[in-house]
């Protein structure tokens, strides 16, 4: 669900108990060498972080405490959580099973000629 930043135009996402708000830095080209079209890597700067009190660590005003935050982590395209299992489905596993996109191929280069 959206939530309105204090600082920058785009809503957070209020199901995150740990948000940041950023503006871009700059942006990068990637693959330059073996001219691939579209990749970029993005440098945000960070202006302002949100955290719910729940998970923040006792007596630090700046820390997370880990134990208290279970968030999800993305391992090969698919998301997980603190067991063994997925806890989502991933989209981007299935554009990337769907297409024949550029990372998958190169790497197939790269192992195979």
């Amino acid at each position: 669900m959206p939530q309105a930043s204090e600082i920058v135009r785009p809503k957070r996402i209020a199901e995150c108990p740990a948000q940041m708000e950023a503006e871009l830095a700059g942006d990068y080209e990637m693959y330059q060498d073996i001219n691939a079209k579209g990749f970029i890597a993005l440098e945000v700067k960070v202006l302002r972080i949100h955290v719910e009190e729940n998970i923040r660590m006792a007596g630090h005003k700046n820390r997370i405490d880990p134990d208290l935050w279970y968030h999800m982590i993305m391992c090969f395209q698919e998301l997980y959580g603190l067991n063994p299992r997925k806890v989502a489905a991933s989209e981007l596993a299935q554009f990337m099973k769907s297409t024949d996109h550029f990372p998958i191929r190169m790497y197939a280069m790269m192992q195979h000629g």
